[in-house]
């Protein structure tokens, strides 16, 4: 993309389901961190609502950093940036991609070219190809994926379904549906993994919105 002023910028593309108690500050974030246009796909059922990639580079991957339930079993109304912390990561990648050379995108993480001198490279100029990318650098670029949040917020998900698939929402397969023992049992196993520290994004929100510090003292 690229400005009035002819100088490139980058943009979100994105789609939400019953998320709105989160949109805020995930908004909040991104145009903090130097994003200009965001684009929300609301696939509710009632409509709620970087830096230049180098030129030789036609996409840039980020690997996830998979924030677990930080054992909280119920929601409250603070930041997910302040009330989640602990990750481990994860070697599935998204890609931001030069859209003039995309050819079709295979699904939501990597990108095709339309010639095969285009590559996708992580932030450690490492060529990437595929959705994955087992180095999983995250020193520079992270993407934070608050894949459970709390336990209440989870099992909400089974009212809900999945945002971009219908026909993965059967309740009898789909894991959000399951008893609360079950998921806790799976979840309890996913602590061991769930170590490490993280709390960037909270201190970056907080310093350029400052209005989110009010939520440290409730």
């Amino acid at each position: 993309m690229r400005s009035n002023a002819g100088l490139a910028t980058a943009a979100i593309c994105a789609i939400q389901k019953w998320g709105l108690r989160y949109i805020d500050e995930w908004v909040d974030y991104h145009l903090a961190i130097g994003f200009e246009t965001i684009f929300i796909y609301d696939n509710s059922d009632d409509f709620e609502t970087l830096e230049t990639v180098p030129g030789h580079v036609s996409g840039l991957t980020v690997n996830w950093q998979l924030f677990g339930w930080n054992n909280q079993t119920k929601y409250e109304a603070k930041p997910l940036s302040l009330r989640f912390n602990l990750f481990e990561k994860n070697k599935v990648v998204k890609t931001i991609a030069r859209t003039d050379r995309v050819s079709s995108m295979p699904n939501p993480h990597w990108a095709q070219y339309t010639e095969k001198k285009y590559m996708s490279y992580d932030t450690n100029a490492e060529i990437v190809e595929g959705p994955f990318n087992n180095r999983m650098p995250t020193d520079v670029l992270a993407l934070n994926h608050y894949r459970n949040k709390s336990l209440e917020e989870y099992t909400d998900r089974c009212e809900r379904g999945r945002a971009d698939n219908e026909a993965l929402q059967a309740k009898d397969v789909y894991t959000p549906c399951q008893p609360e023992k079950v998921i806790l049992a799976e979840w309890e196993n996913d602590n061991i993994e769930q170590s490490e520290f993280d709390d960037s994004v909270w201190k970056l929100l907080k310093e350029r919105v400052p209005a989110y510090t009010k939520y440290e003292n409730r």
